[in-house]
C-alpha cells in the first residue's frame, strides 16, 4: 500500500474523529444555553413572587432552580470532557481548553466561527442569570432586614421594663408586661 494514501487515510480517520468530538461539544453547548435561558426564566419568576411576598410559589420556583442547576452540572461535565477530547485531538497541552482557545486551535475552519458565536452567546445569558440574581439577592436582602426589624420590634414589645434598676431599688414606669409589682397590687 502506497505511504501517501496510508497518511490521507489517517488524516481523513482524525478528521472525521475531530468532527464527531466537535459535535457533542456543539451539542453540549446548545443544552447548557437552553438551560441557562431556563433559569433566566426561573429568575424572572422568583423575582416577581420576592415583590409580592409569595412564598409558597417562591419555594416551587426554588426547586425548579435547583433542579436545572443539577443538570447544567451534569452537561458541564460532559461539555468538559469533550473540550479535552478535542483539545487532545487537536494537540492542545491543556486538559480543560476554553472555548476560545479551541476556537484559535480551529482558526480559518469552519468550526472556528461556530465556538466563537457559541461562546458569545453563552456569555449573554450568564451575564443575564448574573443581573437576575444580584436584583433578587438585593430584594431578599431587603426582606430580611424588614423581617428582622420587625421580629425585633415583636421582642422589645414583649419583654417589656425590668422591674429593677440596677441600684437594686424599684423601677417606676407604667404597668406593662414585664412589671412584676403593679400599683393596683
Amino acid at each position: 500500500m502506497d505511504a501517501n494514501l496510508m497518511i490521507d487515510r489517517n488524516k481523513i480517520e482524525h478528521h472525521k474523529s475531530i468532527q464527531k468530538i466537535f459535535q457533542g461539544l456543539e451539542s453540549c453547548l446548545g443544552e447548557l444555553c437552553d438551560s441557562y435561558k431556563k433559569i433566566i426564566s426561573v429568575l424572572e419568576v422568583e423575582k416577581k413572587h420576592l415583590i409580592s411576598g409569595s412564598t409558597d410559589e417562591m419555594f416551587l420556583a426554588n426547586i425548579e432552580k435547583e433542579s436545572l442547576l443539577k443538570k447544567i452540572s451534569g452537561i458541564e461535565g460532559l461539555r468538559l470532557g469533550f473540550a479535552a477530547s478535542l483539545a487532545r485531538s487537536l494537540g492542545l497541552p491543556d486538559s480543560t481548553p476554553k472555548l476560545l482557545d479551541l476556537a484559535n486551535a480551529l482558526k480559518g475552519q469552519p468550526e472556528e466561527l461556530v465556538l466563537r458565536d457559541w461562546y458569545q452567546r453563552i456569555s449573554e445569558v450568564i451575564q443575564k442569570v448574573q443581573e437576575l440574581n444580584s436584583e433578587n439577592e438585593v430584594l431578599v436582602v431587603a426582606a430580611l432586614r424588614s423581617v428582622g426589624g420587625a421580629l425585633d420590634n415583636i421582642k422589645d414589645s414583649l419583654a417589656g421594663k425590668k422591674t429593677y434598676r440596677r441600684s437594686g431599688q424599684f423601677k417606676s414606669g407604667p404597668e406593662q408586661s414585664g412589671n412584676f409589682i403593679s400599683k393596683e397590687a
